[in-house]
C-alpha cells in the first residue's frame, strides 16, 4: 500500500517539475502555445506508457494466480 502512495506522490512531483520547466522555457522564448503543447505531450506519453505497463503487469500477475 505504501508503494501506491509513494508512486502517486512521485507522479505529482514529476508533473510539477515538467510544468515548471515549461513555464520557464515559455517565459524565455515567448512561445507559450508550443511549449505547453510539448509539456502536454510529454505528460500524455508518460501516463499512457505507465498505464500500458501496469495493465500488462496486472494481466501477468492474474495469470500466475492459482485461485
Amino acid at each position: 500500500m505504501a508503494m501506491v502512495k509513494d508512486s502517486s506522490l512521485v507522479s505529482v512531483l514529476g508533473v510539477t517539475d515538467i510544468t515548471q520547466l515549461g513555464k520557464v522555457t515559455a517565459a524565455g522564448n515567448f512561445r507559450y502555445f508550443e511549449t505547453y503543447n510539448v509539456v502536454a505531450l510529454i505528460y500524455l506519453l508518460m501516463t499512457v506508457t505507465l498505464s500500458l505497463a501496469l495493465r500488462r503487469l496486472e494481466r501477468r500477475l492474474r495469470q500466475d494466480d492459482p485461485a
